[in-house]
């Protein structure tokens, strides 16, 4: 019976730390803008996704990752719940795909949890 490499660098090993795309999608009314869910840098998150050029850049940088994102058909927004390290309690919050801050849209409601989220083709 081989013996199984448990070394560090192992080949099984790299492919299981190997980075990969959890998800993507292409702006309806802006072809040229993606999204992309990653764990590039090491838990997922969202990435603007340049689909001429095949360029992905982060865009949220959350302490427990982001299983989730959206983006609106224009592709100027991506819109995900904001929670608080994981617990899927939180805000509506969107951030520009080009990137910059990110925008709770609902800065007075108490915490909540949603089921998911669509954006119509018009926004």
């Amino acid at each position: 019976m081989a013996m199984v490499d448990t070394g560090e660098d192992a080949p099984w090993k790299r492919r299981f730390r190997a980075w990969r795309v959890n998800g993507s999608g292409i702006a309806v009314n802006n072809p040229a803008r993606g999204l992309a869910m990653s764990n590039r840098s090491g838990l997922t998150q969202a990435y603007a996704w340049d689909t001429e050029t095949g360029e992905l850049r982060q865009l949220t940088n959350r302490p427990t990752g982001l299983a989730v994102a959206y983006l609106d058909p224009a592709g100027e927004w991506v819109y995900f719940l904001d929670d608080d390290h994981g617990n899927e309690l939180g805000h509506i919050s969107r951030i520009p795909w080009q990137g910059g801050d990110v925008e709770d849209l609902t800065p007075e409601a108490p915490p909540y949890a949603i089921g998911g989220m669509r954006i119509s083709r018009n926004g």
